[in-house]
């Protein structure tokens, strides 16, 4: 197995342990490239780890050579209320911004996602996203984290 997929793994064990897993129930995404290809039972507290774009760092250490990797997290939420209850739509917003929090500081505690890689570094959020179709409205937040591995040659 290369190390992308064992990257993927712990990284997607990581969120599902520091979110609580299903059983605070969370649902790991099918799709989580394109949000709107969900559907909403998945969308109502979902997370995803999808897995970017990378680049050769050019540095070789015996038989192996270093690499970056962008991967990203995703949390989504329903936001089950009303457009004008304030209250509710806060604490929609905090609920998922406190998950995004755990997330994280997982990554901080595991900077190496348990020896997987070399380092692991939070670079950036989307913020809260607010999407609605004709059935479904949510929120949710993309959380952008570069990854430095190796591969043997």
């Amino acid at each position: 197995m290369s190390s992308i997929s064992t990257i993927y793994d712990n990284l997607l064990s990581l969120v599902s342990t520091a979110i609580g897993g299903s059983g605070e129930g969370y649902i790991e995404l099918p799709n989580p490239y394109n949000l709107a290809d969900n559907n909403q039972l998945f969308l109502k507290k979902g997370y995803g780890v999808a897995i970017g774009p990378g680049v050769g760092l050019e540095l070789h250490v015996g038989c192996r050579i270093s690499y970056e990797r962008i991967f990203t997290v995703v949390l989504t939420k329903e936001m089950a209320t009303t457009d004008h209850n304030i209250t509710a739509r806060t604490s929609f917003n905090k609920e998922l911004i406190e998950d995004f929090v755990l997330v994280r500081r997982a990554l901080e505690d595991d900077p190496t996602l348990s020896q997987a890689c070399i380092k692991t570094q939070y670079t950036a959020d989307s913020g809260l996203e607010f999407t609605a179709t004709d059935t479904q409205r949510f929120i949710s937040v993309s959380i952008d984290v570069i990854i430095q591995y190796e591969e043997n040659l």
